[in-house]
């Protein structure tokens, strides 16, 4: 009987830390949003990241594919970044399987926005000027009501927080030959952009096998249009080399 008590105790505790350590990461972002990692805040490596998936082309371009994929494509220095998915709609989940060098600490957003300054005043794209553009980065993400965080079946928070995090001011550079000239954009550099996200930085994992899945989720406040979800599941293989 004593067994049986102390192993439901165990078992309540675990739990308990488990909820307070979720509830602890999201609260946490004063302390954490402006902690510089390998040179930049986590907000910052945010507007990096946005950078690098949409100055990737169309063609193969890691938010719209899933199955085998290049992870090393415009990847540089010592953080590399994992790709979510356009959650528009509810779409099922994706599952991708690459291999990354080893030695790289790993950034993916578990939910994102980015927004900037028109690069013609007299043609509008997503807001007027910074606070603008921060609140409607900001609210874009308000709305999640439910993720979740796993590398290699454990919860993410039990070794890395899940930073909410803004990017300072700074511009956008839309490439020729970019997923955003693809879409319609003119190439040229928007001056004023901010990144908004729940963000995670994992530590360069061991060499071999890694899985890594993340969701997120929220309603659409005007119904009967889909929610926006995300699950995105990667298959890791760090090289040896």
């Amino acid at each position: 009987y004593l067994l049986a008590y102390w192993k439901k105790e165990i078992v309540i505790l675990f739990l308990s830390i488990a909820i307070m350590a979720a509830t602890m990461s999201l609260s946490a972002q004063a302390d954490n949003s402006t902690a510089t990692i390998h040179g930049k805040t986590i907000g910052n490596w945010g507007h990096n990241w946005w950078q690098w998936v949409l100055d990737l082309p169309i063609q193969g371009n890691p938010l719209l594919t899933d199955g085998n994929i290049d992870c090393t494509a415009g990847q540089k220095g010592k953080v590399w970044f994992l790709a979510g998915m356009f959650g528009d709609g509810n779409p099922p989940p994706v599952e991708r399987s690459c291999t990354i060098k080893k030695g790289k600490a790993i950034l993916f957003p578990i939910i994102t926005s980015v927004k900037w300054t028109p690069l013609n005043p007299a043609v509008p794209e997503d807001c007027t000027d910074e606070q603008n553009c921060r609140e409607i980065a900001q609210l874009a993400n308000d709305a999640m009501t439910r993720w979740t965080c796993t590398v290699d079946g454990i919860p993410c928070v039990w070794k890395n927080q899940i930073v909410r995090a803004q990017s300072d001011v700074l511009p956008f550079i839309v490439n020729p030959g970019s997923a955003l000239e693809d879409l319609g954009y003119v190439p040229g550099v928007r001056k004023i952009s901010i990144a908004d996200g729940f963000w995670v930085m994992l530590n360069p994992l061991p060499p071999g096998e890694h899985t890594i899945h993340f969701t997120s989720f929220f309603p659409n406040p005007q119904p009967p249009a889909a929610d926006f979800s995300v699950d995105v599941t990667y298959h890791l293989t760090v090289s040896v080399l």
